[in-house]
């Protein structure tokens, strides 16, 4: 009986164990990231099983027969996965975690793409979430502060302005821009010299300059790689020396179409004023001065008391500026197709009057699997920027008039006309900051269209081949009116100058890509072919004299006085290419790269560079002996590379001698332009790469270091003319250009540091942490017979930086300060003066003493040493992302540490009776100035007419540190939760937001902006502030919807 009761009581456990595990249910829910946006395309699978859906667009999933008992696993490429019990659960909301480190995270490479877990070179990416919701103009400026090796400072702050990135630092003189390729079409990066430098409308070596880079709407971008060693970057060959940018734009993904629209609206101020003199200070300045030198006070200035703060020229200039942004997108896809296109507008004012940028663009992206074997696809965007760009970097441009013209001027007189100096009160200098403002500018309107069309033929599930048509054409329309104006008692005549650049690119790229896995060998091939080619043109008109200011036509101007350019050229590139991965048990990993190039911008026998590259990997956390450490790091690798990149940026037809014409009283004359030469070649970097990764418990704390040098040889130096020769015709003049030679070699080496922390996570608090540290030393190692050196000159040839063997490049040269003569017998002990001593406006008591650096006994020329290095000990940047709920947070603070910045407008306004004499304003420090038997204690000359003993030459009187420390940006947003969403049945995501962008500056340097950028893109006058167009602060308000 006992024995029948068992089997009995074992086999209605069994029946009721069959019908537990029989028991299935329908589990539906929303997976969202740590901002509680829907995340679309996850893997939502039941443990052990087969079973599995996808997340649709809104992030939402339906999950059939998930038994009660089982285990639901959440996976996503960028993020880490989850695993969630049923427990008869019928909905599962789950949030994930974005996961930096994840091994299986798909990098752009170059031609293809690999795993994280197997790159071997230095990469770095940028996701499109790190970028989102800022108020960038370009999408140079979203890689600030992200990524290490990587220098980036805006050359302007002017809407669309220029800005420098620098890769591992200064490799070339003859550019230092990276390439940037989109979606894999090449484009032209960096600055574009939109100037039209004439010295009727350009000052003194004026030069302003636009980023290319503002055409391309940063919200379409999906994820930045860069590649910084040259293993990673040899793919590229002679267009890889600098580093490369592979710019990914956003696709369309399986699922129902979604609407989105994104907006964003917000104020720039200026973050800060220089303190000058106001009106009254002026008119005790000015009558001390006279006092001081025994002559009459003017009388406008005799009664200081009685006048108020006169104008204040920075406050007329400056000004609270709008900007916005608007978006709409429509994207998704079915089984075989997927779409992305949007709708741009964006607006900025500038804070300086009379600035500005607006951008109109569209993107068409859209990808077709016609058959099994057979693929098609387009990405295209059209772009039509328009830019005002402010007349500025020199010193009669609008910042640095604002700060010199003197108080006593105002903006206009009661009958509207600008004011200016009065004929007869010896202040002739016409400069009126805001009439140079509203008359005198720059207006371009840029077309831009690139793209790329594309097949894909799969011959089998492990080869594939590719071909790629990639396009890139601009049109730039640039115009200045200076109008017949009078200001002041001065009048000035009228000028038009037009100017219109043509440039059309494309690319045909072809390759096949071989992918196998067998056993524990795993290998990736690349073999392929491109050929490239550029055409530019441009043209330009001059005439002045016109009939009214209504009329800028250059056709109605006086014809006498017509003057016109005309330049184009063309090069082209033909390439060959191979890569090897390989990988062997997800331990051993290597890989091989080989570019030749062919390129016209070099005589024959001298076209075809060859450029090399091997790197290899050890993930040493895979080896059975470190299975006991993997609770503490559970991640390990070790990287190192070497890789060959060329340069060939010398422009077309430098290898040989061009014809140029002017007029002669015979008719048309013809003469040689440039000196050739045939066996100039290409400019080659060796650079050698170490890196170390470790992950410390699961990935809470990450590590990336990386140690590289990177010599450039045979630079690319345009070698100057002896005067004999004739003038160069880049001044204006007829005569012999440059020879464009190779000489010299440059060496860069430093370190990357990356620390990425996982602080906290959990469904409803997530933080973590990223720190970025950078450094890199520089120098010029050899050069001719290595006791040449590279000068370059500033405004009013002016001699301020020069690079020679064994220094870095582009160092502060002048003269050193020791002090200030404070008698007669000083000036008799020290070294005597380059200028004649004397009392009556000769070097005397209160004027600089300047050093004797080479100990001849007198301070001449020889004594000019190198007195500042713009180049920084090291940069850095500390990120912080937080979410509680449907809030997130995110801060950063990036900064520079070491850097030297040359305060040219401190020059200007500290000139005590230099540039300006008495009559320019200046800044509020000269009320310490030398005053004999007053105050002798200071560092600060007397005021002397002419400045004889050159006390404001340069020196290093006017060299300042330029460290920073900046919160350079808070966001702060709100994603309303789900279930209020899904009760509207008409959004499906709702996001508010609320940025701050350069909030505030700690920092000594006594200037507008700290960050200082090179100009003219010149790598040899970097750190020169001549009144440069500072970066606004900004605050922004914005709204994400998706419908």
């Amino acid at each position: 009986m006992m024995i029948k009761l068992k089997f009995a009581l074992i086999a209605l456990a069994m029946i009721c164990t069959q019908t537990v595990l029989s028991q299935t249910k329908t589990i539906k829910g929303v997976v969202t990231d740590q901002a509680r946006l829907p995340l679309p395309g996850v893997n939502v699978s039941v443990k052990g099983t087969a079973t599995g859906v996808v997340t649709n667009s809104d992030g939402s999933f339906a999950l059939d027969k998930v038994p009660a008992n089982s285990r639901i696993i959440f996976s996503f490429i960028g993020f880490a996965s989850k695993e969630v019990a049923a427990d008869n659960k019928s909905t599962i909301n789950v949030t994930l975690t974005e996961d930096t480190n994840n091994l299986d995270e798909v990098v752009v490479i170059g031609y293809g793409s690999v795993k994280k877990k197997d790159v071997t070179g230095a990469v770095s990416t940028v996701s499109a979430k790190s970028i989102k919701d800022q108020p960038f103009t370009g999408i140079d400026q979203a890689l600030q502060g992200k990524v290490s090796g990587v220098t980036i400072t805006q050359n302007s702050g002017t809407p669309g302005g220029g800005v420098s990135i620098r890769i591992r630092g200064i490799a070339s003189l003859s550019g230092n821009e990276p390439l940037y390729v989109v979606d894999g079409v090449p484009i032209n990066g960096g600055d574009n010299n939109d100037s039209f430098n004439y010295n009727s409308l350009g000052g003194a070596n004026g030069q302003t300059k636009s980023s290319a880079l503002t055409a391309i709407n940063p919200s379409d971008i999906e994820s930045m790689d860069i590649l910084k060693d040259a293993s990673a970057t040899a793919i590229y060959g002679s267009r890889g020396s600098n580093g490369v940018v592979l710019i990914t734009t956003k696709k369309g993904k399986k699922g129902k179409s979604v609407i989105s629209y994104e907006t964003y609206t917000g104020v720039q101020q200026v973050t800060k004023f220089l303190d000058v003199l106001n009106l009254q200070d002026f008119a005790k300045y000015r009558a001390s001065v006279s006092t001081e030198l025994g002559q009459q006070i003017p009388y406008e200035f005799q009664n200081p008391e009685i006048l108020g703060k006169g104008t204040d020229w920075q406050k007329e200039i400056f000004r609270n500026a709008q900007m916005q942004n608007h978006q709409i997108t429509i994207s998704g896809g079915k089984d075989n197709t997927r779409y992305y296109t949007s709708l741009n507008y964006f607006e900025q004012d500038g804070i300086v009057i009379n600035t500005g940028f607006k951008r109109y663009s569209m993107r068409l992206n859209i990808d077709t699997k016609v058959n099994d074997w057979f693929k098609i696809g387009n990405n295209v965007t059209l772009s039509n920027t328009q830019q005002k760009i402010a007349f500025n970097d020199t010193e009669d441009g609008v910042i640095s008039t604002a700060v010199s013209q003197s108080p006593n001027i105002p903006v206009r007189y009661s009958d509207g006309t600008f004011g200016g100096p009065i004929e007869g009160f010896g202040n002739t200098s016409a400069s009126n900051p805001v009439a140079t403002a509203l008359t005198k500018g720059n207006n371009l309107a840029k077309y831009k269209i690139v793209g790329s069309l594309f097949g894909e033929i799969s011959f089998s599930k492990d080869l594939a081949f590719k071909s790629v048509l990639g396009y890139d054409f601009n049109t730039t329309n640039g115009s200045v009116f200076y109008p017949d104006i009078t200001i002041g008692t001065t009048s000035t005549s009228s000028v038009s100058v037009k100017q219109q650049n043509q440039s059309m690119f494309w690319t045909l790229q072809n390759y096949f890509t071989y992918s196998k896995t067998f056993g524990r060998h795993n290998v990736v091939a690349l073999l392929g072919q491109e050929a490239q080619e550029s055409k530019y043109e441009g043209i330009s008109g001059t005439r002045t004299g016109f009939l009214s200011n209504d009329i800028t036509t250059l056709g109605l101007g006086d014809a006498k006085t017509a003057t016109n350019g005309n330049y184009k050229g063309t090069n082209s590139l033909n390439s060959y290419f191979a890569r090897l991965n390989y990988s062997f048990n997800d331990k051993y990993l290597l890989t091989a790269t080989v570019r030749s190039d062919s390129s016209s911008n070099f005589g024959d026998g001298y076209k075809t560079g060859y450029f090399p590259s091997f790197a290899a990997g050890w993930v040493i956390s895979n080896e059975p002996f470190f299975e006991g450490l993997k609770d503490v790091v559970n991640h390990a690798k070790f990287r190192a590379g070497y890789g060959e990149v060329g340069n060939q940026n010398i422009g077309s037809y430098k290898y040989g001698s061009s014809i140029v014409s002017f007029p002669t009283g015979f008719g048309t004359g013809f003469a040689q332009e440039n000196i050739q030469n045939p066996t100039v070649q290409w400019e080659t970097t060796k650079a050698s790469n170490f890196g170390v990764e470790v992950g410390f418990f699961k990935d809470a704390l990450r590590l990336e270091v990386d140690y590289y040098k990177k010599v450039s040889s045979d630079f690319l130096f345009s070698e100057p003319v002896p005067a004999y020769l004739g003038t160069n015709p880049q001044q204006g003049n007829l005569g012999l250009g440059a020879k464009v030679i190779n000489l010299g070699d440059i060496e860069n080496k430093g370190w990357d540091v990356t620390l990425n922390t996982r602080n906290i996570s959990n469904d409803n608090f997530n933080w973590t942490s990223s720190f970025i540290f950078s450094t890199f030393k520089n120098k010029l190692t050899s050069f001719g017979d290595n006791n040449s050196a590279i000068y370059r000159n500033f405004q009013f040839n002016n001699t301020i930086t020069k690079t020679g063997v064994g220094s870095p490049v582009g160092q502060f040269f002048g003269y050193q300060v020791d002090g200030i003569y404070k008698s007669e017998k000083d000036i008799a002990d020290s070294p005597t003066p380059d200028n004649e001593v004397g009392a009556n406006g000769k070097v005397w008591v209160g004027d600089i003493k300047f050093k004797d650096i080479n100990g001849n006994g007198k301070i001449d020329a020889g004594d000019r040493t190198n007195i500042g290095n713009p180049i920084p000990d090291f940069t850095y940047s500390v990120i912080n992302n937080i979410t509680y709920k449907n809030l997130d947070l995110s801060i950063v603070f990036l900064g520079t540490q070491g850097n030297k910045i040359y305060n040219w407008t401190r020059k200007l306004t500290e000139s005590l009776g230099g540039t300006g004499g008495p009559y320019s304003n200046q800044s509020a420090d000269v009320n310490n100035r030398f005053i004999a038997g007053v105050n002798e204690n200071t560092n600060i000359p007397r005021y002397v007419n002419g400045d004889p003993n050159g006390n404001s030459r340069v020196s290093d009187r006017f060299v300042e540190d330029g460290s920073y420390l900046r919160l350079q940006n808070v966001t702060f947003g709100y994603t309303t939760p789900e279930e209020f969403i899904s009760k509207t049945k008409f959004f499906s995501k709702l996001r508010i937001y609320m940025t701050g962008q350069n909030l505030f500056t700690i920092t000594n340097y006594s200037g507008l902006d700290p960050a200082v950028g090179s100009f003219s893109q010149d790598a040899l006058l970097s750190g020169v502030d001549n009144g440069r167009y500072p970066v606004a602060r900004v605050f922004t308000l914005g709204l994400n919807l998706d419908f």
